[in-house]
């Protein structure tokens, strides 16, 4: 089962929430309880560098039902480009098991206050 797609755009040093379902390929609820899981968000530009990536752990993640909110912070985006477009995922870890949740591209729409 393939990763679902989602992009979306917010103005460059925002604070963004992004919630990604927390189901495997059954559809059933991953568990986000263990101390070895992790979410891993990772964005690269358009030369396939790494632009930003920030890793969650339980205790960061926000959990309602079988959905979870991470939230990209102002810091991690302040220094990149306005009108920067960027593929990113996000993947979760847990002991062996590796899922790729969500896929997509992202824009940083302009600012006036920077």
């Amino acid at each position: 089962m393939e990763p679902k797609e989602f992009d979306f755009e917010f103005p460059r040093g925002d604070t963004a929430p992004l919630t990604v379902e927390l189901t495997d390929t059954e559809g059933n609820q991953l568990d986000i309880t263990p101390e070895n899981c992790e979410i891993t968000f990772t964005a690269r530009d358009s030369s396939k560098n790494i632009v930003m990536q920030k890793t969650y752990s339980n205790k960061d993640i926000e959990v309602s039902g079988t959905k979870a909110t991470l939230v990209i912070e102002h810091n991690d985006t302040k220094d990149l480009k306005i009108k920067g477009k960027y593929n990113y995922d996000v993947q979760f870890t847990s002991g062996n098991f590796y899922k790729t949740l969500v896929i997509g591209k992202f824009e940083l729409t302009n600012e006036i206050t920077y």
